[in-house]
């Protein structure tokens, strides 16, 4: 089980081309394995000086595989987090909404501007 679980791991990394890293910035965490801030807080992490500069707030990084094995435990093996998945949909939904009423409002503001007798 804990060999599966490891491949598991391994395919994921591999698959982010994140083999031969040891440790990902919060950002890179929350980017690539469908994370929130919520979820890494349970991981250990360590500050580091931020490479952006030095009086910015310092940089939180991670354990890659800690990352990695957090991420199937809360986005389960399908590598996209649920939740995202529907704000992901709700999202196309309404995009495709507002195309459909765009394109009604500007059908009848050309049919309001076309003459009706010639």
């Amino acid at each position: 089980m804990a060999e599966a679980a490891e491949d598991a791991i391994d395919f994921l990394l591999s698959s982010k081309g994140m083999m031969h890293r040891d440790t990902i910035c919060q950002t890179v965490a929350e980017q690539e394995f469908d994370l929130e801030y919520s979820h890494l807080r349970s991981l250990d992490c360590t500050e580091q000086e931020n490479p952006h500069g030095p009086r910015l707030t310092p940089q939180k990084t991670y354990s890659v595989r800690d990352a990695a094995r957090l991420a199937l435990r809360v986005n389960g093996p399908t590598g996209e987090n649920l939740l995202l998945r529907k704000q992901r949909a709700d999202a196309e939904l309404q995009r495709s909404d507002t195309k459909q009423r765009i394109a009604a409002e500007q059908k009848a503001a050309a049919a309001a501007l076309m003459p009706t007798t010639l």
